[in-house]
């Protein structure tokens, strides 16, 4: 996929094919498909997180602040129960433990925009 999007962009930008794909990425201020499934995926355990979607998904994640009241650093972190089995290691629990390891500050943000902002401006940080 990942292959297609490169020869769309070097078809944009009319460049030729030694030119390097980060340089086009950042001409086009695009991401790569990995890094959009990554932003995606993160956008959707906000959503979750702050019960913007159906209560049956905000139901099946438990936060820290749900198990007590007292106010931590890890309060808008979730609990990720213990898996015991290799199907369960994957998925959405990896994501989750990676939406955990997130800012507070963009974990606390108002929207979903500006969630999705200063979740950028940290992947373009790093």
């Amino acid at each position: 996929m990942q292959v297609v999007v490169n020869m769309g962009m070097r078809a944009i930008l009319n460049v030729p094919l030694e030119t390097r794909i980060e340089t086009m990425l950042q001409d086009l201020n695009m991401l790569t498909i990995s890094e959009e499934v990554y932003v995606s995926t993160m956008i959707f355990i906000y959503k979750v997180m702050s019960g913007l979607l159906p209560e049956y998904l905000s139901e099946m994640v438990i936060k820290f602040s749900d198990v007590h009241d007292y106010n931590t650093r890890h309060g808008h972190d979730a609990i990720i129960p213990l898996r015991k089995t290799e199907f369960l290691k994957k998925g959405i629990f990896d994501e989750l433990h990676s939406y955990n390891m997130l800012l507070v500050g963009i974990k606390t943000q108002k929207s979903v925009e500006t969630f999705r902002k200063a979740l950028l401006v940290m992947m373009k940080e790093n």
